[in-house]
């Protein structure tokens, strides 16, 4: 299984345009992020694709919030189409059949996702959670609103996963 997570509104919440150093400082994972990212699942890699808006930025958060160790590879791209490109040189590289891309987007990660014949996992928050489908491609395979369902939807659920209240 091949996991791809978004990061922004997906694993942490996003951050103001204007941030400051204290925000960055202050952020923290998502419910649900931090069990689902350390799970051990053999067979299973767990891979970060984000897309850069400020030079350096979304390294700082990876690294504020401590989740560059629980990938198995982390892809910074520049754009929404180098994304795409992302999502399917990490399905090449790891040549698995059950892929699963996780976003918070319907233009983006879910459009990319199912354009490419992945499963794709809606989380429901964030800034662009009231957004609806434009086309088919946009219909996300489930739609979730915690981390705290993705065991479930994964079947993950003999793995023990204890959820933080």
């Amino acid at each position: 299984m091949l996991l791809i997570f978004d990061l922004d509104d997906t694993l942490i919440p996003r951050l103001p345009d204007n941030y400051t150093p204290k925000d960055l400082k202050n952020l923290r994972l998502l419910p649900g992020a931090e069990e689902i990212l350390t799970l051990n699942l053999p067979g299973v890699n767990k891979i970060l694709v984000t897309k850069e808006i400020d030079m350096g930025l979304q390294n700082k958060k990876i690294d504020a919030v401590g989740i560059r160790n629980y990938f198995t590879r982390i892809m910074i791209c520049f754009d929404d189409p180098d994304k795409r490109n992302c999502f399917r040189d990490s399905s090449e590289r790891y040549q698995d059949k059950d892929v699963w891309i996780i976003g918070d987007r319907l233009d983006s990660e879910i459009r990319y996702g199912n354009k490419l014949g992945f499963k794709t996992i809606r989380l429901k928050q964030g800034k662009y959670k009231d957004l609806e489908p434009k086309d088919d491609s946009e219909i996300p395979t489930v739609t979730i609103n915690s981390l705290t369902e993705l065991a479930q939807v994964l079947n993950l659920s003999n793995s023990n996963i204890k959820f933080k209240d």
